[in-house]
């Protein structure tokens, strides 16, 4: 025996027929049948049983067309609540058996349930499938004790009819379908490969009442001929609780794909990332009897693309200037913000949907504007040069479109700081071949070098604020003396300030010939020899700093000899140096490390 718990309360279970006794046009939605089974079911030992082979037979038999049938969907009521149920049968399906789909509401289960072909109430039938099912029949399987129903070719025998009859209990009243030829009537288990045909009778009725039909399938956003206002659109609307929808196009690319939930009828999905153009399609709901389709059609657009120019303004500390901003038409509409360069804030705004905050201003640009004036104060205290840091941006994500700077410059009434080369000075003696000048002038000036014969060797466009600035050569040079160039200030494209350098690019020559490091000299007296540039001094000093000899190299050759001024005892001698000085700067340098001996 299959043990059963009583259940307390009946859920009713519905049946709604578009046509009882007649044929329903093939147009028709299909109406549920459900059969209430009010028992919830624990398994027992008995409860496994094996599925069998399917029986094939050779003459397919389907039932006479004058026979009044339904056609519906067949829902059973397994347990008293929980995602188990309701269990909807599956269409038949030839080589397989008929399977359980499980949902926690009538609705639910008969949006997963297959649609059948019924006897009517009062007429005795096969339960068939319906189109290219119409040649299976649920047909009455099992033993004496207990009975199964599975999916078999119609034969038209009546072992295969079933028939409605009425039946009344304690808890309902209505129509059960009984197999003509068993006395159990089409119940359910909790097994997934066949139906059962329950013992108690009584139990398994069918009572009439309303239930809701199936909803119809909808595609509301986007809605047909809508420009979307995003490359990921959502698609959104109605369908049957349950179903799977999917979005393709006309040239079959998935653009999304869902399932309206088991306990709403209302669906929504983001679609893929998609490139601006024109979207045509269709939106199809499955899982649910026949495929319902709907049409789409949308454009993404072309991202847009907002622009800004702003002028750069110059202003002294202090002062205030009017700017005014352009913008093109994509930037109409669009939320934009103005920052206000360092040392600078903008103190008006002449549009009202504009407002001013510590950073700046930002609005809404209305649709067809083109210009925004505001005016913008140089702080008391902001130093001359180029004020940088402002931006235009557009959107929430502020997107800059247009970087905003300032030029502070001198007050009028304010002095002009002085031209100052600090290096190289005048005469000074240096060894690099691409000199490189440096010192302070005015800040926001230009400064330009050129050379004795007018050709630019390097310049500077704006000092910044601290005043400071350094020029690269732009050529290198050979070794020797460099006058009558000019170093220049220009401020507001007057020269205010000049510079004649007059410096000497002298390379090391410095070699020490002997003693060479590592030598053993004899004597008491150590002699160095060796060569430098011509006129250049040498000098040797020890390693605690004792001065130990200097000379001129000569003239015409660079040779140079010292002999230390004094007697040393035999020892190792290193740590000193010997240097080369041109023009009162040292250019070269070289250590030594000898043995003296006896």
């Amino acid at each position: 025996m299959l043990l059963r718990s009583t259940l307390s309360a009946l859920a009713a279970a519905t049946i709604l027929l578009t046509a009882v006794g007649a044929p329903v046009p093939a147009s028709a939605a299909p109406p549920v049948g459900s059969i209430a089974d009010p028992q919830e079911h624990d398994d027992g030992p008995r409860d496994a049983f094996g599925t069998g082979d399917v029986p094939g037979a050779p003459d397919a038999v389907a039932p006479s067309a004058g026979t009044s049938r339904v056609i519906g969907k067949l829902v059973l009521q397994n347990r008293s609540s929980g995602s188990s149920a309701y269990v909807g049968l599956s269409a038949p399906e030839s080589g397989r058996n008929v399977q359980r789909l499980y949902s926690s509401s009538v609705g639910g289960a008969a949006s997963l349930a297959g649609t059948y072909s019924l006897p009517s109430v009062g007429a005795a039938g096969p339960i068939t499938g319906v189109g290219a099912s119409s040649t299976l029949c649920l047909t009455p399987a099992g033993d004496g004790s207990r009975a199964f129903v599975a999916a078999r070719t119609c034969t038209g025998s009546p072992s295969q009819d079933f028939e409605w009859r009425y039946v009344s209990n304690t808890w309902v009243a209505g129509y059960a379908l009984y197999p003509v030829s068993s006395r159990y009537s089409l119940g359910g288990t909790d097994t997934d490969t066949f139906v059962e045909l329950t013992m108690d009778a009584l139990t398994d009725v069918v009572v009439e009442s309303q239930l809701a039909p199936i909803e119809p399938f909808e595609l509301r956003t986007p809605a047909i001929g809508a420009t979307v206002d995003t490359p990921s659109p959502t698609f959104s609307g109605i369908g049957q609780p349950g179903s799977s929808i999917s979005i393709r196009t006309d040239a079959q690319a998935l653009l999304a794909s869902t399932s309206v939930p088991l306990d709403s009828t209302s669906w929504s999905v983001p679609s893929i990332q998609l490139e601006p153009g024109r979207y045509t399609g269709t939106a199809t709901q499955s899982g649910t009897g026949s495929d319902v389709q709907v049409r789409f059609d949308f454009t993404v657009p072309s991202p847009l693309a907002p622009g800004a120019s702003i002028p750069t303004p110059t202003l002294a500390p202090g002062q205030s200037v009017e700017v005014e901003a352009t913008f093109n038409a994509d930037a109409g509409g669009q939320r934009i913000d103005v920052y206000h360069p360092a040392n600078t804030r903008i103190t008006a705004v002449d549009h009202p949907a504009f407002t001013l905050d510590a950073l700046g201003i930002g609005g809404v640009l209305p649709v067809g504007a083109t210009t925004l004036r505001f005016t913008l104060r140089a702080n008391d205290d902001a130093p001359v040069g180029e004020a940088t840091g402002g931006k235009v941006t557009y959107g929430s994500s502020r997107i800059t479109i247009a970087d905003f700077t300032a030029n502070i410059v001198r007050a009028p009434d304010e002095p002009i700081a002085p031209l100052v080369v600090e290096s190289p000075r005048r005469g000074e003696t240096i060894s690099e071949t691409t000199p490189v000048f440096s010192g302070t002038g005015e800040p926001g000036s230009r400064i330009e070098i050129r050379g004795a014969w007018g050709d630019v060797l390097g310049s500077v466009e704006r000092v910044d604020a601290s005043g400071a600035w350094s020029i690269t050569w732009n050529k290198s040079l050979l070794p020797s003396r460099y006058a009558g160039g000019t170093v220049k200030q220009f401020v507001d494209g007057v020269p205010t300030h000049t510079f004649v350098y007059d410096f000497t690019i002298v390379q090391p020559r410095l070699v020490v010939t002997s003693p060479r490091v590592g030598d053993t000299l004899t004597g008491t007296r150590p002699v160095f020899t060796g060569t430098a540039n011509p006129g250049a001094r040498v000098q040797i000093t020890g390693a605690w700093g004792t001065d130990l000899g200097s000379a001129i190299a000569d003239p015409r050759t660079g040779e140079w000899t010292i002999t230390w001024p004094r007697d040393y005892l035999p020892a190792r001698y290193f740590g000193g140096t010997v240097t080369e000085t041109v023009g009162g700067k040292v250019i070269a340098s070289s250590g030594y490390d000898f043995t003296l001996t006896q």
